[in-house]
């Protein structure tokens, strides 16, 4: 389903003559449908780079994302209309993602409408089905996000992502500005919708034990790059690169 290869972004350094960093370098890695890589590393190491590469929201200074058969970076304009919808991302902090003048009904109407998935009467409808889907009453149709917990916020952005119908599910950091017990229910909720809609997952954390409990496969990021990859219950038990170790023994203690 999802096929990046070479990808490459460097940023140019402010000091007259300084090397460009290297925020993302030769990168590559596969997403099959209903299967999740997480993408581990501490900050600044790149992972969210890499995330809105894969979605188009960067432009790369190398490489390629395909998607579907489709390069993302050289779509015409119907093509790239159908990769905004069939390639979602769900950010960091659901405060900052949700506009605080509209209501949670009119957040997630939008991209029913920008995307001509229903209208009139229908659009409420798709609407409370997807509350219901990411575990919220109707009561939260009129509700602003400032009225809302930030484990319930998270729900709306991940049911806005949802929304269109996506195939791949781009995941920043999703969990880690929530408390411990409302990281494992949202944590639960993606599983779930992952087994329901068959959905690819590029699942992007600091947390080895979060992405543990989600991932089918671990890339491990350090400096822009990928150090080591494989099977999650592989790169857990016998890490083979000295800052997986490093990583692992700064963690929790992980059940193997």
């Amino acid at each position: 389903m999802l096929e990046v290869r070479n990808l490459r972004k460097h940023f140019r350094n402010g000091w007259l003559g300084r090397r460009p960093v290297k925020a993302v370098d030769n990168v590559s890695f596969t997403i099959a449908p209903g299967c999740t890589l997480g993408l581990a590393g501490e900050s600044g190491v790149g992972k969210s780079t890499v995330g809105r590469l894969v979605v188009g929201l960067m432009r790369p200074t190398g490489g390629s994302v395909c998607f579907e058969d489709l390069d993302v970076f050289r779509a015409g304009r119907e093509k790239a209309r159908y990769l905004r919808r069939k390639m979602q991302i769900v950010f960091q902090n659901p405060d900052g993602a949700l506009n605080p003048r509209m209501r949670i009904g009119e957040i997630l109407a939008e991209p029913l409408q920008v995307h001509r998935l229903a209208k009139g009467r229908y659009v409420k409808e798709r609407v409370a089905g997807l509350l219901e889907m990411v575990g919220l009453g109707l009561e939260f149709y009129h509700r602003y996000p400032w009225e809302m917990s930030g484990g319930q916020n998270q729900r709306v952005a991940i049911a806005r992502a949802l929304s269109v119908e996506p195939s791949l599910l781009v995941l920043d950091e999703p969990t880690s500005a929530l408390d411990v017990s409302v990281q494992a229910q949202v944590l639960q909720l993606l599983k779930a919708t992952q087994q329901r809609m068959k959905l690819g997952y590029l699942f992007i954390s600091h947390d080895l034990d979060v992405i543990y409990h989600i991932a089918d496969e671990i890339a491990v990021m350090h400096r822009g790059r990928i150090v080591e990859q494989g099977p999650a219950a592989t790169v857990i038990g016998t890490p083979r690169h000295s800052y997986t170790v490093q990583l692992l023994s700064s963690g929790l203690a992980l059940p193997i």
